[in-house]
């Protein structure tokens, strides 16, 4: 793992224990998004990938609040999301089954990062279709 050769500890967490076994089990935490089980700004860099697709809008703010609490003065994180109208229940090519799906557009995620404290560093489409990137920091102002 390339952080790991740079003398970075490295933590994988998510939800799901199935996408935690593709991990070494001393870097895999299993947890709610919601209620992070981590101290104050421990975090220098956090990379929040496609995980806010799947909370549901009324819960993004409490989400963005717990990144800003284990974010270190200075420290960055970068969500990536996918862009688009609504939210709800749908069903995708790639995992069988019903999943939660909530749309953003680019600013309005911005936006909303910066309501809960971030400072926007930067916001750009993604290579991939229908995806973008903000990446934010906590600052001293925040």
């Amino acid at each position: 793992m390339f952080a790991r050769t740079l003398g970075r500890d490295v933590i994988f967490a998510d939800a799901a224990f199935e996408m935690l076994r593709h991990v070494p089990r001393d870097m895999a935490v299993c947890c709610d998004v919601l209620s992070l089980p981590f101290r104050d700004e421990l975090f220098a860099g956090v990379i929040v990938s496609g995980v806010l697709l799947h909370v549901p809008r009324e819960s993004c703010p409490a989400t963005l609040a717990e990144l800003l609490r284990i974010t270190a003065e200075g420290g960055q994180v970068s969500l990536s999301m996918k862009s688009g109208p609504g939210e709800g229940w749908r069903r995708t090519g790639e995992v069988p089954g019903l999943r939660w799906f909530t749309y953003y557009t680019e600013e309005e995620f911005a936006a909303l990062c910066a309501e809960a404290g971030f400072a926007v560093l930067r916001a750009w489409k993604s290579p991939r279709e229908d995806w973008f990137t903000v990446v934010v920091t906590r600052s001293h102002d925040e």
